[in-house]
């Protein structure tokens, strides 16, 4: 796939994890393919990426051979760093930001329901190298995204996997006020967007939502 293409990534990671299947182990949130794909999309074609996952920072964090690789990447590519510590709770609430417009709390599915699966405990994500905090978990001081931007690209990473937030209303804002950050349509003249979902082929239990625009 040629991300270049693309004004925006959205790599969806749920509530995947590393785990053992027979004497392998799977579902990685981050493969070297991936990472190598990434770092590509953001270092050399200047791309935006916004990623969420419950255990987008842990999987890579309390892995028994740490990966040196993986976590450089993490912290200098991404931005951001496990707080070493996960959330019990059900609500976000914005961090005033001149980047992000969020101005109300954010609920999501912490219990088991019929709508969607459930997050029980998400990462604590600490902001490296520039980045800073945009949502913390409600009544506390643990972050639970992060937002970095430079002259080249903008990142927005989420530990609350973004399909479940309750409410299309609130997830419709959420995502307007990420992609107002990745890119502001009058100043570009954006006529026409198509949202193209794909399987990705570097992480085969992963879903990216290509978004491409048209001038």
């Amino acid at each position: 796939m040629n991300t270049s293409e693309f004004t925006f990534i959205d790599l969806i990671l749920g509530a995947q994890k590393t785990s053992d299947v027979g004497k392998q182990k799977k579902f990685q949130t981050f493969t070297p393919e991936l990472v190598e794909q990434l770092q590509r999309y953001l270092n050399e074609q200047n791309g935006n990426l916004f990623i969420s996952g419950e255990y987008i920072a842990s999987d890579a964090y309390t892995q028994d051979e740490c990966d040196s690789t993986l976590l450089s990447f993490i912290e200098n590519d991404l931005h951001f760093t496990w707080a070493n510590t996960s959330h019990t709770g059900s609500e976000i609430t914005p961090k005033i930001n001149l980047d992000i417009n969020l101005k109300n709390p954010f609920h999501y599915f912490s219990d088991p329901n019929r709508v969607c699966y459930h997050v029980a405990n998400p990462d604590v994500i600490e902001p490296v190298n520039g980045s800073e905090i945009v949502t913390w978990y409600a009544n506390s001081t643990e972050a639970s995204s992060i937002v970095y931007s430079n002259k080249k690209n903008r990142i927005y990473i989420s530990t609350i996997p973004f399909e479940t937030i309750m409410g299309s209303k609130r997830r419709n804002e959420l995502m307007s006020a990420i992609t107002d950050f990745f890119y502001k349509a009058k100043e570009q003249g954006l006529k026409k967007i198509t949202i193209t979902p794909k399987k990705s082929k570097y992480n085969p239990n992963s879903y990216i939502s290509t978004q491409k625009s048209y001038k």
